[in-house]
Order: C-alpha cells, then structure tokens, then sequence
C-alpha cells in the first residue's frame, strides 16, 4: 500500500457519494479491510456521506504470506449550523453587567460568523463576545458549503 493506492488523508463532503479506494498488491491478491473504533469497513463506494465517517481508520491487507497496515484520516466537510445550544434565538441580559452575548456556528471548516444589527455588522470569532443593547441581531454562519442565518432577540433589563 501506497499513497497512490491508500491515501492517508481523506476530505469527503456530507451528502455526496464518494469511492473509498484503499488498494494493495500480491499474490494472491490480498484483501484489504479498514477499521474505525473496532468497525471494520472494506473499501469500496460510500453512498451517503455523513459526519460520522470523520476519524482515524487502520487498513490492513492481507494474504496468505502477511499483511501491511496504514493509517487513513478521513475529515468530512459540512455547511454550518446554528441551533438553541449554540446560538439562542432570545437572550435576557443584565445591564449593570456590561450585556454580552455569544453566537456561535458548528460547520467543517469553521465557519464565519456575522451578526448585524442597524446597518451595523460584528465579525464574530468561534467564542467572540457582542456588547450587546435591545433589539434583534441578523446572525449569518457560512463557508464554502453552505450558509445559515438566524433573528436573536436581546433583551436588556436594569438589576433593579
């Protein structure tokens, strides 16, 4: 096996077929077979690429006089989400307490997050923090696969 015939590394899309080729040769032609957290896969065509095809996988080919193994990295690549967890649609916050708020998007590779409000938009780092004052903020998560766009409602109210 070889990085021609078994690739090390592997960027798949969510949603798309794709041929998994992890080849080896001998005599007799050895058979060749993947493993992921005591999964074993051959490879072969993926129908329905999903998130959790992501990780470390040991192929292995063998035959009557052995066997070679190589690791194989697989990344899957999907369009951002926001959801309640991530990025609350409503936010109640405390003035005295300098009012932030964080939104943030899970998507391969990271996606870029702006948040806008009266004209005004807030490029937001994963983990960046909007000082934030009444009204709704237009947060849009995208990258190469896709976007997702979310209204957050915040609230700000006086500790008294």
């Amino acid at each position: 096996m070889d990085d021609s015939s078994c690739p090390p590394n592997w960027i798949l899309t969510v949603g798309t077929p794709h041929v998994f080729t992890c080849f080896a040769w001998g005599n007799p032609e050895p058979i060749v077979e993947c493993t992921k957290d005591g999964m074993a896969y051959s490879p072969g065509i993926l129908q329905n690429i999903t998130r959790e095809y992501a990780g470390s996988y040991l192929c292995t080919a063998t035959n009557i006089h052995g066997s070679i193994s190589r690791a194989v990295s697989i990344q899957v690549e999907y369009k951002p989400e926001m959801d309640e967890s991530n990025c609350p649609s409503n936010w109640t916050l405390v003035e005295e307490a300098l009012p932030t708020f964080l939104c943030k998007a899970d998507g391969f590779p990271p996606p870029e997050i702006i948040c806008t409000k009266d004209n005004r938009s807030y490029f937001l780092s994963q983990g960046q923090r909007i000082l934030a004052n009444n009204g709704t903020f237009w947060c849009n998560a995208t990258n190469r696969h896709g976007s997702v766009s979310k209204a957050v409602k915040i609230t700000v109210e006086s500790e008294c």
